[in-house]
């Protein structure tokens, strides 16, 4: 039995409503999806000790997670009124809620048909415009998952990842030792300070999944700029009405995030936004988010 089928058939045992949405969407991917499920489960089982049952506990809780604060934003209106620091140490400094996290949030990188779609964009659109990288900058890798299999495609470049979470760095640290990407190098750094030594280096940027996680996200659009070499190129997502624990800045429309960005000096080149349904007619609009092409202005 395959990883994949494996991890399916836990489901199925552990939650009927996440086995469904899991089946429906892997059968819309076809081969495409399958081939990502089986090559997310064979590199992050080695987390768990090969366990694929920890993954899906790991994906439930937190969709069920997701699914509670969603609903709680959608009805009151707002994020939750909470700092970066409170943020900070319940999250990114909490080592077992912080990896269990992130495994979740891989394992949705197929389990979702939204951000299965984010994915296809990031490997058509990004990673094949990048055919003589050498020196690449991830912000806030997280579970490391698209810095890796970036390395992956281009094996003679060179990854640096910062993260102001000690479980990220450390998890993805042990990906890459696993799979014996020695071109990777992993940092507890804050990308909102970016260090000068950064500073025109890097020929591909890649920062998903992190706007909407800090108070300020113009500092790191204006770090994104300042890393890229002239010409260099940079994938930015952030997420749009759409609740998570973690979530601070609250974007609320495409055009505020991609005005955002254009006033950092960035320019976009291509762009996509995948949506979800809102789970209640009090929402602001549907949970979205927008994936970008960028270069240097």
């Amino acid at each position: 039995m395959s990883y994949l089928q494996q991890f399916v058939a836990l489901a199925e045992a552990k939650n009927q409503s996440i086995a469904v949405s899991l089946k429906n969407t892997l059968e819309e991917g076809g081969e495409r999806i399958s081939v990502l499920g089986e090559n997310i489960l064979e590199r992050y089982q080695g987390i768990v000790d090969g366990d694929i049952e920890v993954l899906v506990q790991a994906y439930a809780t937190m969709v069920m997670r997701f699914n509670k604060l969603q609903l709680k934003y959608e009805i009151s209106g707002s994020y939750p009124k909470q700092g970066f620091d409170q943020v900070k140490e319940a999250v990114y400094d909490n080592m077992p809620d912080m990896t269990s996290y992130m495994l979740g949030l891989v394992c949705s990188q197929f389990a979702w048909s939204n951000h299965f779609r984010l994915w296809c964009f990031f490997e058509d659109k990004f990673l094949n415009r990048l055919s003589s990288v050498q020196n690449i900058l991830e912000f806030a890798p997280g579970h490391g998952h698209f810095g890796l299999s970036t390395l992956q495609k281009y094996p003679n470049a060179q990854l640096i990842g910062i993260d102001i979470s000690p479980a990220s760095v450390k998890m993805s640290t042990r990906i890459a030792t696993s799979f014996d990407h020695t071109n990777a190098n992993y940092r507890q750094q804050d990308a909102m300070a970016l260090e000068e030594n950064y500073f025109g280096k890097f020929d591909a940027v890649i920062c998903g999944e992190l706007l909407e996680h800090v108070p300020e996200p113009d500092r790191i659009l204006a770090s994104v700029h300042k890393a890229l070499t002239p010409g260099g190129v940079a994938y930015v997502t952030a997420a749009i009405t759409a609740a998570a624990p973690d979530h601070i800045y609250e974007f609320t429309t495409v055009s505020e995030v991609t005005n955002m960005v254009t006033a950092s000096g960035l320019e976009i080149i291509d762009q996509i936004s995948e949506s979800t349904r809102p789970l209640t007619d009090q929402a602001k609009g549907a949970p979205t988010t927008i994936a970008m092409i960028v270069t240097k202005g």
